[in-house]
């Protein structure tokens, strides 16, 4: 089960990594939607991280240092994007919910055990 989660988990990421050097964007369905779209990528990645690997604080160095690169990357390649500090923000808030979200059944059973 783990080598398929992790296997998820690349594969998911070369396509965020592809998909944000790609020269244009997705575009705003509603206010804000870029950002509900950072932080629902990142809890998916981050979640996966923890399920296939563990190694929580690893997961958001990682995940946010991905972030980071691409959003610098967008801002000095490419001239149709922009780096936008709110989307490393979102980025950090999915990496961060999805940390907690995947570390919450070993939680309750901690919990649980006492």
């Amino acid at each position: 089960m783990n080598r398929v989660v992790r296997l998820f988990f690349w594969l998911s990421l070369f396509l965020l990594c592809y998909g944000g050097t790609l020269n244009r964007s997705l575009g705003q369905i509603f206010p804000h939607w870029d950002l509900i779209v950072h932080a629902s990528v990142f809890l998916f990645l981050s979640l996966l991280w923890v399920l296939g690997y563990g190694r929580p604080v690893l997961c958001v160095l990682l995940l946010f240092s991905v972030g980071v690169m691409i959003e610098v990357y967008q801002g000095l390649v490419l001239p149709m994007r922009t780096a936008d500090p709110h989307d490393i923000a979102a980025n950090l808030i999915g990496i961060l919910a999805g940390v907690m979200l995947a570390s919450l059944p070993g939680i309750i059973r901690g919990m649980r055990a006492r």
